[in-house]
């Protein structure tokens, strides 16, 4: 079961050289007619986004979390929807 790191997490993601920010979770697009799902969507840190390019990774993906985003209340119950 995916753990979600909250939107605006920082993270180090496999076989990159530049840092991650978390910009969305439980993500689901089209790759060559195909539908893919990924835990998350991000952007280069610092950078932000860039001509509307996204990068698309697994929880298991991330091999550190550099920073953690804000999280309360409402945040925890998305997760939860998520999961379920």
């Amino acid at each position: 079961m995916t753990d979600y790191k909250a939107i605006g997490s920082v993270v180090h993601v496999k076989g990159t050289t530049k840092k991650m920010m978390i910009v969305g979770r439980k993500i689901r697009i089209k790759i060559n007619e195909e539908e893919k799902n990924f835990d998350y969507a991000g952007c280069m840190y610092p950078e932000g986004i860039i001509n509307d390019k996204l990068f698309y990774f697994n929880d298991a993906d991330v091999m550190e979390v550099v920073y953690e985003g804000y999280s309360d209340k409402d945040n925890e119950i998305l997760v939860k929807m998520l999961r379920d």
